[in-house]
């Protein structure tokens, strides 16, 4: 979980692979579009204010998970 990163699965695909097929170009574009599509769908910008700059003291990532 991130509060405002976006985290894409690379599909087993090396951040170092620069041979990368049509295919493997077009599945990690739409496991990009999948992944923003999700995050943004849940996205509340005054929440994220209120919370994360309000100067109230920050959930540690612990506190989120739990």
């Amino acid at each position: 979980m991130s509060v405002r990163s976006i985290l894409i699965p690379t599909l087993g695909v090396s951040a170092v692979n620069v041979d990368l097929t049509s295919q493997d170009k077009d599945n990690l574009y739409q496991s990009g579009v999948q992944s923003a599509t999700a995050f943004l769908s849940t996205w509340d910008l005054q929440k994220y204010l209120a919370v994360y700059r309000s100067g109230a003291p920050v959930p540690t990532r612990r506190d989120l998970m739990s």
